[in-house]
């Protein structure tokens, strides 16, 4: 900075008149109410953290209080209304013959409101059984579907001693594993139609190892559980498909059931009536 500048500067500075008392205390009062404002929003602050922390820290205690108050139990299988599933199975754990038993048989009503026979299909191995047991004719089934509500008197699939329904959809948990192939619900390739109420037999032809696919609509959300070497349930179906192929996709059976009551069943050309 110059002389001269500085000079000029000092002469403007001494001209300036200097504040009077009124204005001091009014620039101290300012200073000092800001120097508070930081203060208390600090404060402010400093107890928000904290407030948080002990609501975490109280948080972490109860969840961990309750975990220790809650048992261990085994999970739930998930339900759903849908049930489709398809499964690999296996001649040899239900019978030697290598081949299937395609039966069907339409509903018969006992009154509006109540079955005597719901709809049905049946794949089976071709061992002429009627188990004593309560499963009846299906004992040697490797799957089954119905549709409608049984009654306590309802039957499936009987032939000369009439059993209940033991449930409602079923599959062989000894003859039977999941698989991913696919297996169209298709009677293309297939021949047949509607089941009369007397019953559908026919006997196909199979290689050892085939495929089967169960799709069922329920009346209400249920899983397939373990029963009696069965994977099943007993809830009521609306409607159902069973679809039977061979593992590289030749068709053998195709049948779908109704809570009308109707049943159709189709199958190869291969299959022969009983």
């Amino acid at each position: 900075m110059s002389f001269e500048l500085e000079r000029r500067l000092r002469e403007a500075r001494e001209t300036l008149p200097d504040p009077d008392a009124t204005a001091t205390e009014h620039a101290r009062e300012r200073a000092l109410a800001a120097i508070g404002r930081r203060r208390s929003r600090r404060l402010r602050s400093t107890a928000l953290v904290a407030a948080v922390v002990v609501a975490a820290l109280l948080g972490v205690g109860f969840a961990g209080a309750s975990f220790l108050r809650e048992p261990f139990t085994a999970s739930k299988p998930a339900t759903s209304r849908i049930v489709d599933r398809t499964f690999v199975c296996a001649h040899g754990a239900l019978g030697d013959l290598k081949e299937i038993e395609a039966r069907a048989g339409r509903g018969i009503r006992e009154g509006r409101s109540k079955w005597k026979q719901l709809p049905f299909a049946v794949v089976a191995t071709g061992r002429a059984t009627n188990s004593l047991s309560r499963w009846g004719r299906l004992t040697y089934s490797y799957a089954w579907i119905t549709a409608g509500e049984p009654s306590s008197t309802t039957t499936i699939d009987s032939e000369w001693r009439k059993i209940g329904v033991p449930a409602t959809l079923g599959v062989s948990a000894k003859a039977c594993a999941r698989a991913t192939s696919r297996v169209p619900l298709s009677a293309a390739g297939l021949s047949g139609g509607g089941a009369s109420p007397f019953g559908e037999e026919f006997d196909c032809p199979t290689p050892r190892r085939f495929l089967v696919r169960v799709r069922a609509t329920l009346d209400s959300p249920a899983s397939l559980r373990t029963r009696e070497g069965f994977l099943a349930t007993r809830v009521p179906v609306r409607e159902a498909q069973l679809a039977v192929r061979t593992e590289t996709g030749r068709p053998l059976m195709y049948a779908e059931v109704l809570e009308s009551g109707k049943a159709s069943l189709f199958t190869a050309s291969g299959c022969f009536r009983e």
